[in-house]
Order: C-alpha cells, then structure tokens, then sequence
C-alpha cells in the first residue's frame, strides 16, 4: 500500500510536469498604425505607439482543455514591469504584476496568440524583456530593442 502511494505520488508530479504548456516563435515589436489602419513595425521608440508580442502555443495532451489566462510581462529597459493596472497573479507563491493578459479558449492543439499591448505615454528607447506566463509557470521569453 506504501509502494502504491509513492508511485502515484511520482505519476503526480510527472502529469503536473507535462501537462505544463510550452510556447514557441515568440516575437516582440514595436507598432504604429497608419491613418488607413495599416500596422507598421517600427525600431525607434518614439513612433512605437503599441507592442505586439505573438507566439505559439504548443500541443499538449496533458494538459487540462478549457479556458486559460495567458499574462504577458513587458519589462522595460531598466526592468521595470510595464503596467497600467496593479492588478497580479501568482507566480511561485507570490502576486507578480503583469502588463496584459489574454484569455484563450485552450484545445490541447497548437494555437497562434498575437497581443497589443498600448503604454499611453512614449516608450523609452532600449532592450525590452518579455515573459509568457499561463497556470503559474512561465512558457515564454523573448525580447525587443527600441532606439
């Protein structure tokens, strides 16, 4: 009986492990529109007027299908989280401000996310940090240079 309460403890763990959602091609830019709509990336931080940060979710059998919230931390070049709420979620046991988040209806399939992401004021030129977050753990990373 002990034997079967350690292995379906490490079965546990291994489930918890895999069902994790990974994410891949992440990009990040910064975006201006043009008087037609037309989006337009561009490198300096002065016509930045939203970031766009997109990726892809990948497939996972694992993993529970529903409803997920994806959070999007946007750190500025001196590492400050980019922000117009102080709203947070739990990242390791502790509230972690995000910049967006963005609910996604998850089907265990591989599914493309696009994010905008408007400051309201100018964004500072420099090397921007991004972070993914879904289910308390971080699935993504990636990065954008505005001059």
């Amino acid at each position: 009986n002990a034997n079967l309460s350690q292995e379906n403890m490490k079965l546990a763990g291994k489930v918890a492990k895999g069902s994790v959602l990974r994410t891949e091609a992440l990009t990040a830019v910064g975006v201006k529109f043009k008087s037609n709509g037309k989006e337009v990336e561009v490198k300096k931080a002065k016509d930045a007027q939203k970031v766009k940060v997109c990726f892809s979710i990948l497939e996972n059998v694992v993993a529970d299908k529903g409803q997920k919230d994806i959070y999007i931390r946007i750190l500025s070049p001196d590492n400050a989280v980019l922000s117009t709420t102080s709203e947070s979620f739990n990242y390791e046991g502790k509230p972690t401000l995000f910049t967006a988040k963005e609910p996604i209806s998850y089907d265990n399939t591989k599914q493309d996310v696009c994010v905008y992401w408007a400051k309201g004021s100018s964004f500072s030129p420099g090397q921007y940090s991004v972070e993914v977050y879904a289910d308390g753990s971080q699935i993504g990373t990636g990065g954008f240079l505005l001059k």
